[in-house]
């Protein structure tokens, strides 16, 4: 009896510390994470001089974490996979975030304990982890992290670094928002390129290059919406998103098509599409449907107002950065310098329209 006692006791520790390793592979059903959408709550995690920044995703957990921020919190690690911390607030969470195998570069949280985790090496867990963001950059800066770390909201809206492109399918011009990341920067370099993109599984647009791009610094894979522009790494290739698509081994976040600009990709078959920096100069070719909206006060104080029936306003600098943005008819610009920048009206009917203004 004692023998059995004790074979039983051998298989139980042993199945624990099995289900705890890193790296371990095993069929265990899950929720994926192509089940979840994601939210548009940015957050940058700083610590020992490296920054890591995450999109959540649109779930109770996730915004609860959001409002809780900032916090400066001490750093824990967990097997040499994850550095965890603990918010003040435990999290919400449901079974439609759980999931088991985690990727490097996921932002997770484990309920019994309360800490919120980084992984930055792949990570098999038997017990229940839920899914709170993914990676938009500096996978690779997360292992050299230490000590406490700051972890804030992250506006995209007044990102300064975002750098835009002009995007010409056929006889129509869009424009898109790039990242600030190796693969982007080295996109850049090729431009401007001209690329015949062909349908791909009637989700995505895709074409090779003309040479391996950067991943340095990529997580190992991505969940895209609509509208992204991607790199698939194991192939080489950009693809644009003109459909959800599930989690992707190997995808590269690049950017994003501005506003409703994707339904110019919404077609059957290969369409020609030229990429090149965007420039304030462009504002004309981009400007159909242009006296569809009236702007109250401009030249501009304090606020913008907006007349008519549109999804968002946009503001940018003359370098296409965008400085401000409202889903409303009114937009704060009081905190902005004077000078001369480019409201960017977007509307699912009337597409995009941009208008110049001068802020005194």
């Amino acid at each position: 009896m004692k023998i059995f006692i004790s074979i039983i006791m051998t298989f139980a520790i042993s199945l624990n510390l099995y289900a705890c390793n890193p790296d371990e592979n095993a069929s265990v059903v899950e929720n994926p994470a192509d089940s979840l959408t994601l939210s548009n709550l940015y957050v940058s995690i700083i610590s020992n001089g490296r920054t890591a920044v995450f999109r959540l995703y649109d779930t109770k957990a996730a915004q609860q974490f959001y409002d809780q921020l900032p916090l400066n919190l001490e750093l824990h690690n967990f097997r040499d996979a994850q550095w965890m911390f603990y918010p003040p607030e435990k999290l919400d969470v449901t079974v439609t975030e759980v999931y088991h195998d985690g990727k490097k570069g996921e932002l997770s949280y484990y309920e019994p304990w309360g800490d919120v985790f980084m992984l930055y090496k792949d990570f098999y867990a038997g017990d229940e982890m839920h899914r709170l963001g993914i990676p938009i950059n500096g996978v690779e800066q997360i292992e050299g992290m230490t000590g406490n770390a700051r972890i804030e909201k992250k506006d995209e809206s007044s990102n300064t670094n975002d750098m835009k492109l002009k995007i010409t399918i056929g006889d129509k011009t869009v424009t898109a928002t790039m990242l600030d990341n190796a693969t982007v920067r080295d996109f850049i370099s090729l431009l401007p390129l001209t690329l015949t993109l062909t349908d791909y599984a009637g989700t995505e647009k895709v074409s090779d290059l003309s040479k391996r791009l950067s991943t340095e610094g990529a997580p190992s894979g991505y969940d895209p919406s609509v509208g992204d522009i991607t790199l698939y790494s194991p192939w080489g290739n950009l693809a644009i998103f003109y459909r959800d698509y599930g989690y992707a081994s190997g995808l590269v976040p690049m950017g994003k098509i501005d506003g409703n600009g994707i339904e110019a990709l919404q077609v059957s078959g290969s369409v020609t599409v030229t990429f090149e920096m965007f420039n304030a100069t462009d504002i004309e070719h981009i400007n159909v449907n242009k006296d569809l909206y009236q702007v109250s006060s401009n030249p501009a104080g304090d606020y913008l107002q907006v007349s008519g029936e549109f999804e968002q306003l946009t503001l940018m600098n003359m370098k296409g950065s965008t400085v401000a943005q409202s889903k409303e008819n009114t937009i704060r610009i009081s905190n902005l310098p004077t000078g001369v920048y480019l409201l960017k009206i977007d509307s699912k009917k009337n597409g995009a329209v941009i208008k110049k203004i001068v802020k005194q």
